[in-house]
């Protein structure tokens, strides 16, 4: 028996858009389908932790209205959205998944949400995190913790796991996620859709909080690579307000997706030289290279030295995140941070900055290494996790600490990701098949610094030689 609405719901985001503006299905008929099918569905996944049914109704009222007035129509007009828990949304609670920001409501849109919003956008909710996005698991002591729609009792990833599941399990056809060590291509890889992290500073983060300062990416989570398309051609594009932000002309991704790439040179890893990795994690991936193979790129097994990465990712992200949570703790040690958050922090607080911008020199190094291997090939591809997704820990210790029976550092289940907000590249992941267990497996596909629409493109290939967007998850 199907869940409500279904069909409708599964539908892509690009045509939805276009059911919408031929009038096929009115924006209010669409959101009511979308809150239906949370209201029968979220309880079991959690997915969203703040639910927007008469803001929701009322900006969809808004787009019919517009519709009938003969307004300018934006890219994602009378479309269903949801945004992380992390983004300022104005005059919606926020919380960044801490008791801190409990009952916190910011008076100004972060501006991924502004942008989808201005596009015409329905924002349905707020997806869950781990507190200030800091778990590579969601979970968090206001809200609880977020399943995986393929196997209710296991991880979504984090930390934009509500986002993923809520992709997933067609309760959102454009979700919002932020990376600042894989937390979008985590969760999308364990729940089997497409994720994006673009370029650092394609998407800009300011004003809104902003933890991570130098790793946190903005970017779509989304049921395929043309949805990923639209997502990011409304979340990109130049802010002045952001220090980081990149002023390229507009990208015009979706346009542009089908547009012929040429004989690509592709490298690939199954473990960067030093992984372990689950074996039916291999199988699928080589899989996936068998497919760019077939698409005829030439194909070649070799990686860039990222030997370095996890020692220069604890340094700079063990900094950056206790430089942005410090101030929430007490002057006798307490706080309303969770425990675990508040104990690391404390036992790190006294990092030194010189040891800081020593690592950043060295992340520098790591870069021009790594964008030297980038001069022999076009992409790079390697699985996007070590593991398939597994049953939620009750605490940290229940985190994975061996693969096939080896034991394996705190990343060690996540060793492909967090490099590549190190050099800041664009990374994407994509589904590449299923374990035998029926979970989904994810190839990940970096790039050139800047070449987020040839990322997008290779994807949009491999999900035609590939497909996914059939499979739907049991939400059982």
């Amino acid at each position: 028996m199907s869940s409500p609405n279904e069909e409708l719901c599964y539908t892509s985001a690009v045509t939805l858009v276009n059911m919408i503006k031929s009038k096929e299905i009115s924006p209010v008929e669409l959101t009511d389908a979308f809150l239906e099918r949370i209201d029968a569905i979220n309880p079991k996944l959690n997915a969203y932790v703040t639910l927007l049914h008469d803001d929701a109704r009322s900006q969809a009222k808004e787009a019919e209205a517009m519709m009938q007035r003969g307004d300018e129509l934006g890219l994602l007009h009378g479309l269903p959205v949801s945004v992380k828990d992390l983004a300022w949304t104005a005059g919606v609670r926020t919380t960044m998944g801490s008791n801190v920001f409990e009952n916190f409501v910011p008076d100004e849109d972060a501006p991924v949400a502004a942008r989808m919003l201005d596009a015409g956008a329905v924002n349905l909710g707020k997806t869950n995190t781990p507190e200030f996005g800091w778990l590579a698991i969601t979970e968090n002591d206001v809200f609880g913790v977020t399943h995986n729609p393929w196997k209710l009792g296991y991880t979504s990833s984090g930390s934009s796991g509500g986002a993923a599941s809520a992709a997933a399990a067609g309760l959102s056809p454009i979700a919002h996620g932020s990376d600042g060590g894989g937390s979008i291509r985590h969760p999308a890889a364990f729940c089997g859709i497409f994720g994006m992290k673009a370029t650092y500073g394609m998407i800009p983060k300011h004003p809104a909080a902003d933890g991570w300062p130098t790793l946190s990416h903005n970017g779509p989570l989304t049921r395929s690579v043309a949805d990923g398309a639209l997502a990011m051609d409304v979340m990109t594009g130049y802010d002045s307000r952001d220090m980081y932000s990149t002023p390229l002309p507009p990208q015009e991704y979706l346009t542009h997706l089908q547009d012929d790439i040429g004989q690509l040179k592709i490298s690939w890893s199954r473990d960067l030289g030093h992984a372990v990795v689950d074996p039916e994690v291999i199988e699928r991936f080589e899989d996936g290279v068998r497919a760019f193979e077939e698409m005829g790129f030439e194909m070649t097994e070799a990686h860039p030295d990222l030997s370095e990465a996890r020692e220069l990712f604890k340094m700079i992200m063990f900094t950056e995140a206790v430089g942005s949570d410090f101030e929430y703790l007490e002057e006798d040690g307490s706080s309303k941070m969770t425990a675990d958050l508040t104990k690391f922090i404390t036992k790190r607080k006294d990092i030194l900055g010189r040891d800081y911008l020593a690592a950043q020199g060295k992340r520098q190094k790591m870069f021009a290494n790594v964008n030297d291997f980038f001069q022999d090939y076009d992409l790079f591809l390697t699985p996007t996790m070590a593991i398939p997704a597994f049953e939620n820990p009750k605490t940290m210790a229940d985190y994975p600490h061996e693969v096939n029976g080896v034991e394996v550092t705190s990343t060690g289940w996540h060793p492909f990701t967090f490099p590549f907000n190190l050099t800041g590249q664009p990374a994407a992941t994509v589904p590449c098949g299923f374990t035998q267990a029926g979970l989904p497996v994810g190839l990940q596909i970096v790039g050139h610094k800047y070449e987020d629409l040839l990322v997008m493109q290779a994807a949009a290939r491999f999900e035609e030689a590939r497909p996914w967007t059939d499979k739907l998850p049991p939400i059982i």
